[in-house]
């Protein structure tokens, strides 16, 4: 294409960049445009696709929640049965250990048999006890322990009124190597390991000493010492101290006996310690006239 005569050549060069420019800058905008019109659309394509996810997971929370407190509740309630099971179940160990009775001391032959178990016990119940006594009362027999030799014999009665009778006159068997005591359960048996072992150091000492309601009672004709096994561990571990001491060096063990004093021999028990010992349940009255302690409810 040629200009008019009326148009010089850079004229129309001019125009023709003018021209260029023109349908460049429209083509420009044209394109931004789009491109915005594009970039509007996935924001909001992106916008409710968040929108759906976020919803879902509300979704899903919720139900979450809901299943956490039904499981809440499934929970409590198990709490309870189990409560309600374990109370149940104690009641029946209980009644159980009101109709158990353990005899301690029984000689025990080798080769023993069940049939001469029994009869062992009936005749300690009848000629000791001097009760009408036999077989038929008895639901249950057998020796506890590993050590053979005087294992202990746990004896389940008919009733807890045999058990109880039973029990009533073990004092019969005063003076004998034989004991009878009531099922303590596992504590309670532990304690009475304690207690026997105290017992017959105490005796070793030449003192009197004897169980009563899981304590020990010890005296030498002028005092009276009454020890819970809460002392008594409490003693076997100043022992365990003291004999550890005795281990290390001369300077060591001085030192040692400085910082912390030797332990307290049962025979050893001053006016001032036994003047009253409240943890007892006996209440113990001194008579400083004649340094005896009376106690009306230890015989």
């Amino acid at each position: 294409m040629n200009p008019g005569p009326d148009m010089s050549w850079e004229d129309w060069e001019r125009i023709k960049g003018m021209i260029g420019e023109a349908i460049k800058s429209s083509t420009g905008e044209i394109l931004v445009n789009e491109l915005k019109k594009e970039q509007a659309k996935g924001f909001e394509d992106m916008k409710s696709w968040f929108k759906d996810q976020w919803g879902a997971t509300e979704k899903r929370l919720e139900e979450n929640e809901r299943v956490t407190r039904v499981l809440k509740e499934q929970v409590k309630d198990l709490e309870k049965e189990v409560t309600f099971l374990k109370n149940e179940l104690g009641i029946v160990n209980q009644q159980r250990m009101k109709k158990c009775i353990y005899i301690y001391g029984l000689q025990e032959e080798r080769n023993e048999d069940r049939v001469q178990l029994i009869y062992k016990v009936v005749d300690l119940v009848q000629n000791k006890l001097k009760l009408n006594f036999s077989e038929v009362d008895m639901d249950d027999i057998e020796r506890v322990g590993k050590v053979k030799g005087r294992r202990p014999v746990k004896v389940k009665m008919m009733s807890t009124i045999m058990a109880d009778i039973v029990l009533r006159n073990a004092k019969n068997l005063q003076g004998e190597r034989i004991w009878i005591s009531k099922d303590l359960g596992k504590e309670g048996s532990e304690n009475i390991k304690i207690l026997r072992k105290h017992l017959g150091r105490a005796k070793h000492q030449g003192l009197k000493a004897f169980i009563k309601d899981q304590r020990l009672v010890v005296t030498n004709g002028v005092w009276w010492r009454v020890w819970s096994v809460a002392k008594l561990k409490k003693m076997e571990e100043g022992l365990k101290q003291e004999e550890e001491r005795s281990k290390r060096p001369r300077e060591s063990r001085e030192c040692a006996q400085e910082e912390g004093g030797n332990v307290v021999n049962m025979a050893e028990a001053t006016r001032q310690e036994i003047s009253t010992v409240q943890d007892s349940g006996w209440p113990l009255h001194v008579d400083w006239s004649s340094a005896h302690v009376g106690d009306r409810s230890v015989d």
